[in-house]
């Protein structure tokens, strides 16, 4: 058993710092990151998925062609995203905001802002979680290993606070903490499990998936990049197709309610993290929630990054641009 200590290594003070505004960069290389040129619907190559064994990712199996969403649907989206974005920048409910959207069956994809770059904050649990599942591909027993929580509290102020923690004295399995740290954001569950993973894995996974790895607690990153980590789960490229399938459904329970879900009907799954961060010299606070919208048959990625002075009109300005997306789609 493996008993819980104020962590000193590096990794450990980096997701401490996370919930303080710590980042990393995501350096996904894309191939095809082009709008279509023509206004008429495109033919590309897309994948064909499996769509009977996994409910939440869809790996690649052989190519094929069909039709892809227009240049003018995909334009009108992003001109009606962009109206909404002016009216709530001049009612001075945020001071700045990132968005990156993509078809997730290979369409066409815009972004407003999006080489801005964020501090992520929580956001980083997720790649934690990935480096873990990485691990326990070669050691599946990782996940059933027992920590007991002995004592301490993460002491970051979180606006969003956990709806539920972990608590001192009681003994949890690795995976029983994965979904308390990404289900309920809890930064002491992450405490717990950077201590089950070295620095070197940690790095090992930011190689294999072409990131630059964090050197400080500055770190940032952008709306896009941040975008493709949730690519490359739903496509099963870098995680087996179990785990990739497991990391997305555990995404899918995150009880953040007042980002991407709150625009979307609660019959819509959404697999999606959020993060904060607040500067308390100048009062800037960022709030960011990014995920998979699995709308039937048309799943697409949402990413919003923002800055501003309070966190609700920021919670507003997202689920208000995840309605407008979500309406846009299903009137296609």
């Amino acid at each position: 058993m493996q008993r819980f200590m104020r962590p000193k290594h590096f990794l450990t003070i980096f997701i401490i710092s996370a919930s303080i505004g710590a980042g990393f960069l995501f350096g996904w290389i894309y191939t095809r990151e082009n709008n279509p040129a023509a206004s008429e619907p495109q033919k590309e190559n897309l994948e064909l998925r499996l769509k009977s064994e996994y409910k939440f990712i869809n790996p690649l199996l052989e190519c094929d062609t069909i039709e892809n969403m227009s240049n003018k649907e995909i334009n009108d989206i992003k001109s009606q995203v962009q109206v909404l974005i002016n009216k709530e920048l001049s009612e001075k409910n945020l001071d700045f905001i990132s968005v990156y959207f993509r078809d997730l069956n290979n369409g066409p994809w815009f972004g407003i802002n999006e080489k801005e770059e964020f501090i992520p904050g929580s956001l980083l649990k997720v790649p934690l979680m990935i480096s873990i599942f990485k691990t326990a591909e070669s050691n599946p027993g990782v996940l059933q290993e027992k920590i007991l929580y002995e004592s301490g509290k993460d002491e970051t102020p979180q606006y969003f606070k956990p709806e539920q923690e972990i608590e001192p004295g009681k003994i949890y399995s690795v995976e029983d903490l994965i979904e308390a740290m990404i289900k309920y954001s809890d930064n002491n569950a992450a405490l717990l499990l950077s201590q089950i993973i070295t620095r070197k894995q940690l790095e090992e996974s930011y190689v294999d998936l072409g990131i630059e790895t964090p050197l400080d607690s500055q770190y940032s990153t952008l709306v896009r990049t941040y975008a493709s980590f949730f690519r490359i789960l739903f496509n099963g490229t870098y995680l087996n197709k179990e785990l990739s399938e497991k990391a997305l459904q555990i995404l899918t329970q995150s009880t953040f309610k007042d980002g991407l879900r709150a625009g979307v009907p609660l019959d819509i799954a959404i697999a999606h993290k959020f993060g904060e961060r607040e500067f308390g010299e100048n009062n800037e606070k960022q709030l960011h929630d990014c995920g998979i919208i699995y709308y039937p048959e048309k799943p697409y990625v949402l990413c919003l990054m923002t800055r501003g002075s309070d966190f609700e009109k920021l919670a507003d300005v997202i689920k208000n641009i995840s309605l407008l997306v979500y309406q846009k789609i299903n009137e296609e």
